[in-house]
């Protein structure tokens, strides 16, 4: 991969079993930190599988206990990973995962609400199939429909003004009805620990959300991340503060340990609006200071509430993490992914991408790396993602004028499309 050193692994290195939507970063990530690596996603893109030892075509988000063939391997969820209906497979290694219990409440619109409330940050008008009796259809209020268990904005579809009578007959089963509130999506990063019977969460970044705006018929799908945020430049101090008390009493509702993302709204009057909790691996983590230390420590957090290592070996492991994250940085990360607008073939090397566009980023001291590259010629659907861009400067700058790495990312990505046709 362009950019990333990787080193090979010793042969007595544990295994690990990443499964997910997509794992590439989650796998780089844990590469570094020298596990052995199962992939199961959905793409088996190729610079995933040159940094793992075996890759597993995943077929649906709950479709992954009967491929496990190592039963001892420690499993860790990303993004697109689900528990399956009957509960909890037969599984004699570590699951570092919420069990399902847990994992539908944090998908409880109820138990979101009280969370929110607890913090005191807003949550949308939500409602629920049974509940459209209440739904006011003059309402100055925009409404989206979502599902219950999606992921990476896919489902979520809007309703227009003269839609909202007839919301009863659109919501399929899985699905509820939201307010659309208008802001600015962010998502931020958080890593807990249980000491003691307490659980800690420690705030470590937030990033600001792009969502894919050329295809209207697929708009919400997250399109990436920009950051990390200065936290006290972009929000108050009091902000901060709400944030980490609401990370704090998620790790504590849910008893929860290792890394965890929740995904909120900053409305222009500067106040936070929750609207999920995705309790793993996140998408802006790869973009961290940490990024490479993150899986260990979601990890040992696990082994260390399950009483596998102590106190002692889990602090050594996350010393690194505690060193590198949470700092302010003034040299932020682009990360974009370039998505299908039509039926389209990737049949370019990594090397043509970077002389197409090294004229829109080596005048301005901008490193562009490309990921989820993809592994087969076949064609790409509309509405699905072809490539990863991540994009970052060369050497501090203060202060950091990230607009440039969102123009320039929406640049190359144009001039990808257009060169694939």
């Amino acid at each position: 991969m362009p950019g990333n050193q990787i080193h090979k692994l010793k042969t007595d290195s544990k295994t690990i079993l990443l499964v997910g939507g997509s794992v590439r970063a989650a796998a780089v990530d844990a590469r570094h930190a020298g596990f052995s690596i199962v992939a199961m996603d959905h793409f088996g893109d190729a610079d995933l599988r040159a940094v793992c030892d075996q890759w597993i075509h995943l077929n649906r988000t709950d479709d992954w206990a009967s491929a496990v063939t190592d039963r001892t391997a420690t499993i860790v969820p990303t993004g697109g990973f689900d528990w399956q209906a009957s509960g909890r497979p037969s599984h004699q290694g570590l699951i570092a995962f919420p069990p399902k219990p847990q994992f539908d409440a944090m998908r409880d619109l109820q138990v979101l609400a009280e969370l929110a409330h607890d913090a005191d940050i807003a949550l949308p008008i939500t409602l629920q199939h049974d509940e459209l009796a209440k739904l006011d259809a003059d309402a100055p209020n925009r409404w989206m429909i979502k599902p219950q268990a999606g992921t990476g904005g896919l489902g979520i579809r809007s309703i227009s003004e003269h839609e909202v009578g007839s919301a009863t007959s659109q919501l399929q089963p899985g699905e509820y009805l939201q307010q659309r509130i208008a802001g600015r999506p962010i998502g931020v990063n958080f890593i807990s620990r249980c000491r003691d019977g307490n659980y800690q969460a420690k705030l470590l970044a937030a990033f600001g959300g792009l969502t894919h705006r050329k295809n209207p018929e697929h708009r919400w799908l997250y399109g990436g991340s920009i950051g990390p945020l200065e936290l006290h430049n972009t929000i108050s101090s009091e902000l901060h503060q709400k944030l980490a008390r609401l990370g704090n009493r998620i790790a504590q509702r849910f008893e929860l340990v290792g890394l965890f993302n929740v995904d909120l709204i900053l409305t222009p009057d500067r106040s936070l609006v929750m609207l999920e909790i995705n309790p793993r691996y996140s998408a802006s983590m790869e973009l961290m200071p940490a990024a490479g230390h993150l899986i260990d420590c979601h990890i040992a957090a696990y082994q260390e509430a399950e009483g596998h290592i102590d106190r002692h070996q889990a602090d050594q492991r996350f010393a690194v993490i505690e060193r590198l994250a949470g700092g302010e940085s003034y040299n932020p990360a682009c990360k974009r992914i370039v998505y299908a607008t039509r039926p389209t073939r990737f049949d370019v090397s990594v090397e043509e991408l970077h002389e197409i566009a090294c004229d829109l980023y080596q005048p301005h001291a901008i490193e562009v790396t490309y990921h989820d590259i993809p592994s087969t010629d076949d064609v790409i659907p509309s509405g699905c993602p072809i490539l990863t861009i991540i994009a970052r400067y060369r050497k501090a700058i203060a202060p950091s004028p990230a607009k440039q790495l969102l123009r320039q990312t929406h640049r190359i990505a144009g001039r990808i499309r257009k060169t694939l046709g």
